[in-house]
């Protein structure tokens, strides 16, 4: 029958000589090695209470060993489970894999340390180890974690003043530029807003490039600086540096009238242009009307014989006379001979039959 052991404790020791010694609590991580056991590891010393408070953040805590004696032939799969209590996370696992003759023995182990993904507060903890293989074996060991302070919640510092002066004004240096950028593309005269548009957003620019700058240099003194200057007199500095904000909002909170001046300043300067295009093409239009005068008075007359135009019409109504002369001698030959098949027709479409019987003997037989 196979006898194991397990639990607990600060480091390991070897039950052969020269009997080293493993520490395990308070060494750097990842540290401990008791690899090199000639014998048997055993707890050194054991306990299942550890106080943190005598080692420092990011060192080992705990070992948890597992002596196996008088085992079976075969191979054996081992697996630690370290989980914290207060909610059954499992903070931590290993595996190792033993294969021993019939009736020899083996020990493993695990251990865990002070960080913030394994142990990171006071309280309760659990060791599960289970084998699996040659042997199925289970067992839990609880242990208790004091010691660690409480870390007290850093007091909240008031959010600088100069970094939100910067941010801001690049919001609205991005907003007033994307403004002007679509207002640009307007026709005229709505496009003259890009203007003080464009002023804007190049006017906070610089106010963020200079609170920028000089930012650090501000939060160095600013003690010194409450001390002789109040805010009325730190506006004061400020205000040349806001004006043009300060004259572009106020354009835009004017933009009706302003829009409205624009559009009249606009028709001002075109109707000057609109009367002189009128007053040029009245004058176009006046020589126009003398030369199309003078073309049908003078021009013409001269151009054209009136004679020759009449005596041309008269002979070309002669030959027409002619032409409608022979298309009636032609509809009177024609005419006549319908005359004569009228009665023949209207006989034909009466009585078909009867009337190609009465022209069959005629036909072929010739008249009576």
């Amino acid at each position: 029958m196979i006898f194991y052991s397990y639990g607990t404790g600060k480091g390991l020791k070897d039950t052969l000589s020269p009997f080293r010694e493993c520490k395990v609590f308070g060494e750097p991580l990842n540290s401990p090695n008791a690899d090199d056991f000639l014998g048997l590891a055993v707890l050194y010393p054991p306990t299942s209470t550890f106080d943190l408070s005598t080692i420092a953040k990011g060192r080992e805590v705990a070992v948890h060993p597992l002596r196996a004696e008088d085992v079976k032939e075969g191979c054996y799969d081992i697996r630690w489970e370290w989980k914290r209590k207060r909610d059954g996370i499992i903070i931590s696992t290993f595996h190792y894999r033993a294969c021993r003759p019939a009736h020899s023995a083996f020990f493993a182990y695990s251990y865990i340390g002070w960080v913030d993904w394994e142990i990171n507060e006071n309280g309760d903890y659990e060791v599960i180890v289970s084998v699996t293989g040659a042997d199925i074996f289970l067992a839990v060991t609880p242990f208790t974690i004091t010691g660690i302070p409480k870390e007290e919640e850093p007091e909240a510092e008031p959010e600088e003043f100069m970094p939100f002066i910067v941010d801001y004004f690049l919001v609205l240096q991005d907003y007033f530029n994307r403004a002007a950028t679509t207002v640009y593309d307007w026709f005229y005269p709505f496009n003259l807003l890009a203007l003080p548009l464009d002023w804007a957003q190049y006017s906070f620019g610089q106010l963020a490039k200079y609170f920028s700058t000089f930012s650090l240099w501000i939060k160095g003194i600013t003690e010194k600086v409450i001390d002789y200057l109040s805010p009325s007199d730190i506006l004061n500095l400020l205000s040349p540096l806001t004006k043009w904000g300060v004259m572009a909002w106020e354009w835009i909170q004017n933009a009706s009238q302003n829009i409205g001046s624009a559009i009249e300043e606009w028709w001002a300067e075109r109707k000057q242009e609109i009367d002189s295009w009128r007053e040029y093409f009245s004058e176009q239009f006046t020589e126009l009307r003398t030369a199309w005068d003078y073309f049908w008075t003078v021009l013409f007359p001269q151009s054209v014989s009136f004679d020759a135009l009449f005596e041309w019409w008269h002979s070309e109504i002669k030959e027409l006379q002619g032409i409608i002369d022979s298309a009636f001698a032609i509809r009177e030959k024609f005419w006549e001979g319908w005359l004569d098949w009228k009665d023949t027709i209207a006989e034909f479409f009466t009585d078909p039959l009867e009337w190609l019987q009465s022209h069959f003997v005629d036909w072929f037989l010739g008249k009576e």
